[in-house]
């Protein structure tokens, strides 16, 4: 199951969003005490959970993403009230270290670089803006269906022919600072592990 949770009390107050199909505009508004569930038609978008902070004191500031147990008892509870299926633990967030194999011009825009990455089993092919790339560098990359931190769904696609079958982060993209035209290194990881896991659920 595909979701996300967000949260941060000093732009979105006391809210709990809970996103599951970030590409469809709700058309229908289900409100209750506790929680309002967005629908598209009949398919379940996302539920907004109102003043949350008198049920669990949370920190986050923006993107969750991996829930503790606390967290997913306390939003399971509500969800299960409502007949919602409850959500399962995190043990993919989409958000991968790769190494950089390849680095080569992109034919048609010299503000963009082809990349081959490398997860530890196969190559991934991809297109970014960001800058420098160097063979072997480590990086993080969202794989197509992640939810990423500005609530968006990252998808395959393709530049002019060349499949972008991952997106590499900057350290804005991943809330760790405020650059946003370079990759991201990450420290104490191997190709292909969860970024956001712990190091034992990796």
């Amino acid at each position: 199951m595909r979701y996300r949770l967000f949260y941060d009390h000093r732009t979105m107050g006391d809210i709990l969003m809970l996103v599951y199909e970030p590409g469809l505009v709700p058309d229908k508004v289900i409100p209750g005490r506790e929680a309002a569930f967005l629908y598209r038609g009949d398919t379940l978008v996302g539920v907004n959970f109102l003043n949350v902070s008198r049920i669990i004191r949370l920190r986050a500031h923006g993107m969750i993403a991996t829930p503790g147990e606390e967290l997913l008892h306390v939003v399971n509870a509500l969800l299960e009230e409502r007949g919602v299926a409850p959500l399962p633990p995190t043990v993919d967030t989409g958000f991968h270290v790769l190494s950089v194999h390849k680095v080569e011009e992109h034919p048609l825009d010299e503000r963009l670089s082809i990349l081959t990455l490398f997860d530890g089993k196969k190559e991934i092919p991809t297109v970014s803006g960001l800058s420098p790339f160097q063979e072997g560098d480590r990086l993080v990359a969202a794989l197509p269906g992640t939810i990423l931190r500005d609530g968006t769904l990252f998808e395959s696609a393709k530049d002019h022919g060349i499949p972008v079958e991952a997106k590499v982060l900057s350290p804005r993209d991943l809330a760790l600072g405020e650059e946003e035209g370079i990759p991201f290194h990450p420290e104490g990881y191997e190709d292909g592990e969860d970024f956001y896991l712990p190091k034992e659920d990796r």
